[in-house]
Formats: structure tokens, sequence, C-alpha cells
């Protein structure tokens, strides 16, 4: 069995207030773009919007034509004459292996507005290439010669440039794997309902799919450049006082990404999305008005406050969404008409999306008529078979607009709850059950690394008050911790469901009779079984990029890898635990009680002691003390308000190891760095078991010290007269718990004290313990003399001291 030491943080200052660790909470701050907001030229800014679609294809349009169906809702809207030379709606396509385009707006045009084919083809001379990414803009004044000669005015999209080119053998591949089957769009709408959902993807075997493609060379939609070049386009070319992006195609949440091209499979994750959107932030580009998401799952929690620095509205569903998307033809009516209005915002914009999805989808909706009376050629009332065919791909239909800078208020208490879930953690299998459960109650989809945050939330409510009741009196301390962390999980979620509830604008929950109808509209991560495989797009390990707050992922990180804590490795840094330390203010001694079975995981409980002089904070002393594990311990400190130095110099920093020996006496040393003779190392200094004074017990020289002569210098036992010594000085940043050589260097200052010459005047005599540490048999005292500096004794007042207290854990993992 291997054994990895990690800390678990408690802070405690000389006033009794308990401080409390940082979290990892990204950057929420709004950009203050000043100087390089002028790399924008806002003349050639547009008075009203641009509405951007990345739209990835994939087997949605070309298997049911759903992309071309999006773009034929688009032009369908009825928008004032002006609304194109005003606004720019602005359509990247790419990643399907078939676009039906032409053929559905042809059908329109000729069979509802009565157009020849001769005219239709001058509004749409070819079709979508499927070989390419190309760039087109929707002109609702498009013009064409009517077969009367007249000039008229259509809407069409006119095709701006291609991009790139897929890699020609790979097209040919995976369009011979599909064969060249007729697109009927009479069938596809006759079978409305099997367009189904959007989360899932290719059918194409993913083996089948080249691993190395580059990315460079050939088009790829789930690539960072491509992504970049479309957003790049649309504030280079199509700029205006507003900007609104919509990613179009299927969606896996926050684990998942979204716009899976078809050729490639890539996603564009929500770490290349943060890239793309983090470098046009810095290159001085206003936040979008608006991000949303045409696709299944992406309304995320952490996804929401990741985005916040870099859009005002986030619009996603909690869901999968059925086939059809977005209904884009009363979203754009009222962005059209309403375009020159100073409040129309993305939150306006974002309500009308989600409106617009309730009328379509809702019961009895827009959809349900359609297909009804079409694909069932019903009559009357709805039959039961039809209703059980709509309430299968209909009823969980979902919705939300929210208000990002809202939602990133939120995050700092998400990341206390993380830190208090983490403490009912302790209670390793009853919260397994838990997190278990939330997979299997309201499931999202099946092996989805993601639960609704509101599904979270009530199976905490729910189960908490029996943990707490179980665990509050329990005589192992790691069990009240725990409990004490189920009540701070119930104040935390109280306080969340307000939170993240206000932050939504607008929210459509399915059918009165969703298992969802009551859910805050949005997921959060919690791990399937399968997302510590290194071989998934997102797994455990990529989620400490997205978490808000280190606990929680550490919680979701031991869930998925069936860790627990009593025998498994596990980093515990930065943990702030809130421990209720016995103060004696006679004594000013704080008492910390352990029973015999957390003893067992403990290696040591510490302490670090931080002083101010002379208005600078130095480290003075770091505290080990290992307990004893045959019983209960009965730990002690004192705030150390004394510092050890030579002359008036500055502090020393000592870190000091304590054992329990016979008699409840404690053999304590110190050790510090320094110099001996111009020799780097570590002195160690052992305390008189007859006084608090300590002296010399060794010195070890650092082997990779330039200045060793022999062997000799390497460990030295006994002083001489003559030798000189410089210890070393830490100042300090802030009073913290440091768990690694990082937070010494980050947090840190090294110097040395004064040197210190060694005279036969510093002979002394002190009681020393001869024994083995824990050896209680015999007697193991006995007197002894030695050379030893004299240091001066400081005194320093209770309020100029901070303690700093926690303990070290023994984790076991298995071997390999």
């Amino acid at each position: 069995m291997k054994k990895y030491l990690t800390k678990k943080i408690v802070t405690v200052t000389s006033a009794l207030a308990i401080a409390i660790s940082g979290v990892n909470v990204p950057n929420m701050n709004n950009y203050s773009y000043a100087a390089e907001a002028q790399k924008v030229n806002v003349l050639r800014k547009s008075p009203g919007w641009t509405f951007g679609i990345y739209m990835c294809g994939n087997n949605l349009e070309q298997e049911g034509g759903s992309a071309s169906s999006d773009l034929l809702e688009i032009l369908k809207a009825n928008v004032p004459k002006e609304f194109s030379e005003n606004n720019n709606i602005i359509v990247g396509t790419g990643g399907a292996i078939a676009w039906h385009f032409k053929d559905i707006y042809s059908n329109y045009l000729m069979e509802e507005k009565g157009l020849s084919e001769k005219e239709v083809d001058q509004i749409i001379p070819e079709e979508i290439d499927s070989s390419k990414l190309s760039l087109y803009r929707v002109n609702f004044n498009h013009k064409y010669e009517a077969d009367d000669g007249s000039i008229k005015t259509i809407p069409a999209i006119e095709h701006i440039k291609d991009i790139a080119d897929y890699d020609p053998a790979l097209v040919k591949e995976i369009q011979d794997f599909y064969g060249s089957d007729e697109f009927d769009e009479a069938e596809v709408e006759k079978n409305k309902f099997s367009k189904g959902k959007r989360d899932s993807k290719n059918s194409k075997d993913e083996s089948d799919v080249p691993k190395e493609y580059d990315d460079e060379k050939y088009a790829n939609m789930g690539a960072v450049k491509y992504i970049r070049e479309f957003l790049n386009e649309l504030d280079t070319n199509y700029a205006a006082e507003h900007m609104a992006i919509d990613l179009w195609n299927h969606g896996g949440g926050i684990t998942g990404g979204v716009c899976y091209d078809q050729y490639t499979e890539n996603p564009i994750t929500l770490g290349e999305l943060k890239q793309v959107l983090k470098e046009r932030a810095e290159d001085g580009y206003e936040k979008y008005d608006l991000i949303g998401y045409d696709a299944c799952f992406m309304s995320n929690y952490e996804s929401w406050v990741n985005l916040a620095p870099y859009a005002k509205v986030g619009v996603g569903a909690l869901t999968s969404q059925y086939g059809d998307g977005w209904y884009y033809t009363p979203v754009i009516e009222k962005l059209a008409n309403n375009y020159s209005n100073e409040s129309y915002d993305g939150k306006r914009l974002g309500a009308d999306i989600v409106k617009a999805h309730k009328d379509y989808y809702g019961y009895d909706g827009i959809l349900m008529k359609d297909v009804w009376e079409n694909a069932y050629e019903g009559e009357g009332e709805y039959s039961e078979e039809f209703l059980d065919d709509s309430r299968y791909y209909l009823e969980d239909e979902m919705l939300c607009a929210v208000d990002l800078e809202k939602i990133a208020q939120t995050a700092i208490k998400f990341s206390e709850f993380g830190d208090d879930l983490f403490k009912a953690s302790v209670d390793e299998d009853s919260m397994k059950d838990i997190l278990l459960q939330c997979s299997n109650v309201k499931p999202l989809d099946r092996d989805c690394s993601f639960v609704g945050i509101s599904n979270l939330f009530d199976l905490l409510e729910e189960n908490a008050p029996e943990r707490i009741k179980e665990l509050t009196d329990s005589p192992h301390t790691q069990y009240r911790i725990a409990a004490q962390g189920y009540e701070e999980c119930l104040e935390d979620i109280k306080e969340l469901r307000e939170s993240i509830t206000s932050s939504i604008i607008s929210a459509y929950n399915g059918w009165e009779t969703s298992r969802y109808n009551d859910s805050i509209a949005m997921s959060v991560f919690l791990p399937a079984e399968y997302a510590g495989d290194e071989t998934a797009y997102f797994n455990v390990n990529d989620y400490m990029n997205y978490t808000i707050g280190d606990s929680y992922a550490k919680v979701m990180y031991m869930f998925s890898h069936n860790l627990t804590l009593d025998r498994d490795m596990f980093d515990f840094k930065d943990l702030p635990y809130d421990i209720h330390y016995n103060y004696d203010k006679k004594s000013g001694k704080y008492t910390f009680e352990m029973d015999e079975e957390s003893a067992g995981y403990v290696n040591n409980f510490s302490g670090y002691t931080y002083a101010n002089v002379d208005g600078k904070k130095y480290v003075i002393n770091c505290t080990y003390t290992k307990p004893f594990t045959g019983g209960k311990n009965t730990f002690t400190m004192k705030p150390l308000c004394e510092y050890l130095t030579f002359g008036k110099g500055k502090p020393v920093y000592f870190y000091e190891n304590n054992y329990l020996v016979e008699n409840d006496a404690i053999l304590s040393y110190r050790y510090c760095h320094g110099f001996l003779n111009g020799v780097y190392g570590e002195f160690t200094f052992v305390k008189d078991m007859d006084s608090d004074r300590y002296v010399f017990d060794g010195f070890y020289a650092d082997k990779d010290n330039e200045n060793i002569v022999d062997e000799d210098e390497l460990v030295v036992d006994e002083l001489k007269v003559g030798d000189k010594i410089k210890l070393e000085v830490l100042e300090a940043d802030k009073a913290m718990y440091c768990v690694t050589a990082e937070d010494y260097s980050n947090n840190t200052k090294k110097s040395y004290t004064d040197e210190y010459v060694i005279k036969a005047s510093d002979m002394v005599e002190y009681t020393e313990h001869v024994g083995e540490k824990y050896d209680t048999d015999i007697e193991h005292f006995s007197k002894k003399k030695v050379l030893s500096p004299k240091f001066d004794v400081v005194k320093v007042e209770d309020n100029d001291i901070d303690l700093v207290l926690g303990y070290d854990v023994c984790v076991f993992y298995p071997e390999g």
C-alpha cells in the first residue's frame, strides 16, 4: 500500500475568526476595453443587429433537412423593407455530407409563392456545397428578373464566399459510406416525428473517422480555427451595435460540446469556445448581446458562468431538443420590428426566442397541430396514439434565456456549496447513494455526465435531514464534520435556488406534465462512470478547467473514480474545514480532541504561526504533532507569542515536530535552514526536557552544496568554537496554510539573520530523550552538554499573531 500525504485546512486567527480559503471562481469581472476598444471601427457598424448562425448541419441536415428548414423559417419572416440594409443575418454552413436547401426552398417558392423554375434558378442558382465551409448572408430584398421581365425582390441567402474545403478523400469515403439516397421532403414531413432529437449524432461508427485530420489545411466546423474565423468575419465585415451568435447543431452539454462536424465527428468544446471568446475580448470587442445554442443539453450552470465575461445573455436547453430546433420565423420578425428600439436588447431577444419555442412545442402548439393535420391527416380531437407520440417527443422540450451577469454573481455561493458538499462527503456511502440517485431520478439522457441542478438540490434536501440526525452526535470527529457539511449545504441550496432562478430571464419548462416542469432550467456536472475515461471528449480531469470552486470538482472526481477518503489518493489542498476548537481564555490554548479511529488516518496535527514585526509579517513557526494511534488524542496548541533571533534581528523561521512520549511528555524538535561555515543545510534543535530552551542537535548539509570540502561536512553532530551560523528568515505576504513548495515560493521572501559565531561560553547542559520516540517501557532521559547558539527571545502581542491550524491525512490507495 502506498501512502500519500495531503492536507485538510482550517484557519483560526488569534481573534477567533474562521478564515475561508480562496476559491477557484472564473473571472466574472466586466471587461474594461478602454484603449483597446479603439481597434473596432465603430463607423462601420450597422445601426441594428448582426445575428450570426454557425450552422453545422451533421445528420440533422443530411437525413431530415433540419438546417435548411430553419433557413426557410428565417426567409418566411415578415420584416420591414429596410431591415436588410441595417442588419445582418450571416450563416456559416458546413459539417454535413449533404444539404437540401435548394430542394426545400424551391418547393416553397414554387408551391407557396407561385414562382417558375426559371425564376427559382435565379434565386437559388446552386445547392449549398457539402464539400466546403461557406458563408452566406440573408437578404430579404434579393433581386431577380420575373418571367414578365420586371425586377422583383424576394428573401434569399446570398453566397458571400467559401471558407475552406474538406479533405476530398474523406468526403468521398464518408459519402460512399452513406450512399446517395434522394432527399424526399414530402416523406420527411409525413414522418415528422422521426426527425427525433438533436442529441443523436452521426450514425457512422466513430472508429471509421480519421484520428489525424489537418485542420489547418482542411475544413472542420469543430475546430478552433473555423469558429474563430467565423466570429472574426462577423466582427470585421458585419459589425453592428448589437451582436448575437447562434451555435446550431448537436449538443452534448458541458462534457460534449457543440457543433459536431459530420465528417470529423469533432465538436467545439467549452474550453475551445472560451479560448476564442477570450481572444476576441482581448482584441477589444465588446460582449455579445446573446450567445445561443440551438442544440441539446447546452443550458449548463458551469458553462453559463464561464461564458459570463463574454456575453450578456445565454440561451440553451436543459434537455434534448426536437430535430426542428428553434422556431425562427417569429424571432426574426420580433428582431426586425424592434431593431431600432434602444430598449430591445439581448434579454428581450432571448425572451422572444423562448416564447417562440413555447408556442411551437407547447401542448396544442404549432408543431402538434401541423403534425396532426399533415402527417397523421387527423381531424377533430387528437387520437391516443398521436398524444402518446407527441408526449414522447415534445413533453420535455425546454429552453431558457439566462442573464449571464446575474448567474456569474452566484458563483461564490456555489463555490461555498462545493466546500460544504465536500465536508458532507466524509459520509461516503450515503453521499455516493445521493449522487447515484441524481443520475437515475429524472435523468437527462443515458450515461450523460450532467444532471438537472434542481435534481441535485432536491435529493440533497430530501436526504440531508436524516443524515444530520444520525451523524450529529457521532463520537467520530469526521462524521460530526459531515453533519455540519449537510447543514451548511441546505443553507447554501436555499440561497442558490433563489439567486439562480432570479438570473433566468425566461424559461419554457415543457408541458405541465413534464417531469422537469418545476425545475431550474439548467444542468450541473455530475459524471457518469465513463467520465474518467481518457478517450472521452471530456473527462473528469478536464472539469477542473471549468469548475466553480475546487471542492465541488473534488467531490465529482471522487465519485467518478469510486474513491473514498480513507483509502484512496486524493488532493485535499485548500479545503476550508470549519472545525470548532475549544478555546480556554485563561490559558490562551486551543484544544482539539481526536478519537482513535480518526487518529488512524492522521499523520500530523499542524499549525503555522505568523507574527507582525515592524510592519511586516513573518512565518515564525510551523508545528507538527504526531497523534498516538492507540486511543483518543487530545492536542493543545497555544499561539506562539514570541520568536527567536540573534540580537535584535529578524525572526528565525522554524518548523517543529512534536512526539508524545512517556508520562505524557512531549519530545519537541525545531528545524530551520541556513548556513554553517558557508555550507547550506538544515539545522536541528531539540527542546530541553527540563526547560523551554532549544539546543543544537545536528546539521545536515545540502548534498548539492558547492561549498562542501569533504564528507565530514555533510553531517555535523557537534559544534565547535568559531563555527559561524546564519539562519533563514521568511517574510510572508499573508497568513496562509502552505501545502506545496509553490505555496512557499509564492507567499514568502527568503533572507538570513546576522552571523552568529560560536563561543566557549555557549556550552549548555540539557536533558535529552535518548530512546525511540514512542518507547514507553523504560525511562529514556539523560543529561548532556553541547555547544549551542544562544537565541534571544522576543515577545509579540497577541493581536500581532496569527495561528493557522490543520492536519495531514494519510490517504491510502492500491498499488499501481
